[in-house]
């Protein structure tokens, strides 16, 4: 039987429970649950619905290695990363390779201002792509000077 492990939120803590060699594991019955996450159950990592995750990203234009973080959900398809430093979301799965250098930073519960700055961050970026978009508009430098220069 293939193991269930979930846990859930109180807004104080989280609980542990699942299917797990077959028996049925709860938390305390006067628990008050919010909302129940299910764990991926990938190798390796103890991932879980609601982690927020760091992990490489090869930039596609530049070749850049960056750090970029994500939460991690469930669709109807299965577990997705919500992207944090850019829009988009991505399947799970396509990490497996580079699951070794994932790093699980926090829970959107417990950690809400890794979320906020991630957001930050974001809409700062784009304010420099339009930025960056509206000087090349006016001067003959490429975007990438423009780029150097502001920075």
């Amino acid at each position: 039987m293939k193991e269930i492990k979930l846990r859930s939120w109180s807004g104080e803590r989280f609980y542990y429970w699942g299917f797990i060699n077959g028996m049925f594991i709860s938390p305390k019955d006067d628990v008050v649950v919010k909302e129940v996450q299910q764990y991926t159950n990938l190798k390796d990592k103890n991932l879980c619905q609601g982690d927020i995750i760091e992990f490489p990203f090869e930039h596609p234009i530049t070749g850049k290695e960056e750090i970029h973080k994500g939460i991690i959900e469930k669709d109807e398809y299965g577990f997705i990363v919500e992207a944090l430093n850019s829009s988009g979301s991505f399947p799970l799965s396509t990490l497996k390779e580079d699951m070794e250098y994932v790093k699980i930073i926090g829970t959107k519960y417990e950690n809400p201002e890794l979320i906020k700055e991630a957001l930050n961050n974001r809409k700062i970026d784009k304010q420099l792509n339009e930025l960056v978009r509206d000087l090349t508009k006016v001067t003959p430098m490429p975007k990438s000077e423009v780029r150097r220069r502001i920075k």
